[in-house]
């Protein structure tokens, strides 16, 4: 069996000596070498007092956004309110779309986009709203008679 930490053995049994190749394939290091054939590399000459100009961007410049989601969610938020208007807690979201109507509307006057869901998400939480107040005063009145 052999030991794993001897040096290893010249081709006659010798260790190699300093600077002598070991036999695994390993270049003598020095500098580089020059390859035959290719003329030696010059340095890249570079204008002083001129800054690189930046790479490009996109093309077009950056992306600018095509819907307001905030009107989008309001009049969603109101359809599905008015949809479920049998069930007490749907109505509950009425508030939530009208305070995404409002602030959809002000986005859309500042991007132009979603003018129309905005008006139709406050108009429908608008209804919607209303047709809470009428539930919670007849709950009321009919609690307060004993119904």
């Amino acid at each position: 069996m052999s030991n794993p930490y001897q040096q290893p053995q010249g081709p006659y049994g010798q260790s190699p000596g300093y600077g002598q190749q070991s036999g695994y394939g390993q270049q003598p290091y020095g500098p580089p070498q020059q390859q035959p054939g290719y003329p030696p590399q010059q340095p890249v000459y570079v204008q002083p007092g001129y800054p690189q100009q930046p790479p490009p961007g996109y093309p077009g410049g950056p992306l600018k956004p095509t819907q307001n989601n905030l009107a989008i969610a309001s009049a969603v938020i109101g359809g599905f309110a008015l949809f479920g208007m049998c069930f007490f807690p749907a109505l509950l979201l009425t508030p939530v779309g009208l305070g995404l109507g409002v602030v959809g509307l002000g986005r859309a006057k500042t991007t132009g986009l979603g003018k129309g869901a905005a008006i139709a998400g406050l108009v429908i939480n608008t209804i919607g709203f209303l047709i809470m107040v009428v539930y919670i005063i007849f709950y009321v009145i009919a609690y307060k008679k004993g119904w």
